[in-house]
């Protein structure tokens, strides 16, 4: 990629298995490094492969902020990043496809600035849960519901 550009990398969910050769090198290539990740290890990885990393988390409880308004100020590092040229990774944890807004939210903003932009796999919850169990959805099929709409609409 040549000019400002932004790939977003999943990290899986276990620290030194998960993460693909590809993250690690969209990581260690990044001019800056925004991550979303929920511990202290992984965190002192992502810097020693790019000390120019920073977190995206926003101070604060859930709920204290709307989400819409808490994806903008997350997202104003990333743009001011674009605006100067740089090429930006953004990492979070599982896949960044899946259930990970900040990481279609960085994808899309790039696009509409005109840079070109990523999405790089990482290994999902569904992955690792058929790792850890054992299970192979093909032999008895696979069906998944995401919590969030039974809370919201009453299932």
């Amino acid at each position: 990629m040549t000019g400002p550009s932004l790939i977003a990398a999943g990290l899986g969910f276990r620290l030194g298995e998960d993460a693909t050769l590809g993250a690690e090198a969209a990581i260690r290539g990044a001019d800056r490094v925004f991550h979303i990740v929920g511990d202290p290890a992984t965190e002192a990885w992502i810097a020693g492969l790019n000390p120019r990393s920073e977190t995206l988390r926003l101070p604060g409880g859930e709920g204290e902020t709307p989400r819409p308004e808490k994806y903008a100020q997350m997202m104003a590092p990333v743009r001011a990043a674009l605006q100067a040229g740089e090429r930006v990774c953004v990492a979070t944890c599982g896949h960044p496809g899946v259930l990970s807004d900040p990481s279609h939210a960085a994808a899309i903003l790039a696009r509409d600035m005109g840079a070109e932009a990523r999405v790089l796999p990482g290994i999902g919850a569904e992955g690792r849960m058929f790792a850890d169990l054992g299970l192979d959805p093909g032999e008895t099929g696979w069906q998944a519901w995401d919590a969030t709409d039974f809370l919201i609409h009453g299932r």
